[in-house]
């Protein structure tokens, strides 16, 4: 019926470029809230409806999941069909969504996982990328998403007391993640913009868990920190300065206990198929396809 546009009375432009997309709206509301007021409310939308948030992929496996409750997401639709899912009402389809990110989190996705999971609000899903991020911190830091975070999110991160990886790498890793803020805004990649991108995250990496010839060797000879940092940091290393003179967070982190192991390392999400039993079955929970089987 969708896919012939059989006696359909509603229609969206979709995406940037407004794509005609035809359907139903009584199949529509009887599966949204929010289309169901849209259509049927008291001041009822027009018979053609501009979305440009949502990208016609996206949308389309939003409608697919409304007809039939039977839907394959992939990785340049599942955030989309998320966002969808939440802007439209559609508890299941955002299950569905929110499950594919959690089956495919890897060194190479965890970042965007985390990053969704925080905007829309996915608590479970965060935590778990937290505890992936903190027990694979050496690999994960390695991706080239590691490098696209928002400074809020990068803060957290190295914020956690469990991220398992040296501190001479978290340093290296925050000067790399300021230098490619400075490209994209069109700065030069001098020590003084790197660390004015870094700003406070630089008060997350526990430099006196650094030996002093090390931190002399890789940190005193640039000027991201400034002279006074380094001179009380090489304080502190030596044992000369209480640490709770400092700005700087120098408490030990405590890796936990390996709980990701399950988890693939690969760097390439899967195509995943979830299908909503209760759309058809009423006696039956909604569960993923893959766990009836």
């Amino acid at each position: 019926m969708l896919k012939n546009e059989v006696y359909c009375d509603i229609s969206f432009r979709v995406g940037e470029e407004e794509k005609l997309v035809r359907a139903h709206k009584y199949v529509l509301a009887s599966r949204s809230p929010v289309f169901d007021a849209m259509f049927y409310g008291d001041l009822p939308e027009a018979k053609e409806i501009t979305i440009p948030d949502i990208e016609p992929p996206s949308f389309d496996v939003l409608l697919r999941f409304l007809y039939c409750g039977d839907v394959e997401v992939h990785n340049d639709t599942v955030i989309g069909a998320l966002y969808a899912a939440e802007k439209y009402d559609v508890g299941a389809l955002k299950e569905a969504t929110e499950s594919y990110l959690d089956k495919n989190i890897t060194n190479e996705t965890v970042f965007s996982v985390f990053a969704n999971a925080k905007l829309f609000g996915l608590e479970a899903l965060s935590k778990k990328c937290i505890e992936f991020i903190n027990e694979k911190g050496a690999y994960v830091f390695q991706s080239q998403f590691a490098l696209q975070i928002s400074k809020d999110t990068l803060k957290e991160i190295l914020s956690s007391e469990n991220l398992d990886i040296e501190e001479l790498r978290v340093y290296h890793f925050l000067i790399s993640w300021g230098e490619g803020q400075c490209e994209v805004k069109g700065y030069e990649k001098s020590d003084e913009n790197i660390r004015n991108q870094i700003g406070d995250a630089v008060y997350r990496v526990r430099f006196q868990f650094m030996d002093l010839d090390m931190f002399v060797k890789n940190v005193c000879r640039r000027n991201i920190l400034t002279s006074d940092d380094k001179l009380i940091l090489q304080q502190v290393i030596a044992g000369n300065m209480e640490k709770e003179s400092t700005k700087f967070n120098l408490g030990k982190r405590k890796p936990a206990l390996k709980t990701c192991n399950g988890l693939r390392s690969g760097s390439h999400f899967e195509s995943w198929r979830y299908h909503d039993h209760k759309r058809r079955r009423q006696d039956r929970h909604t569960v993923p396809y893959w766990m009836q089987h």
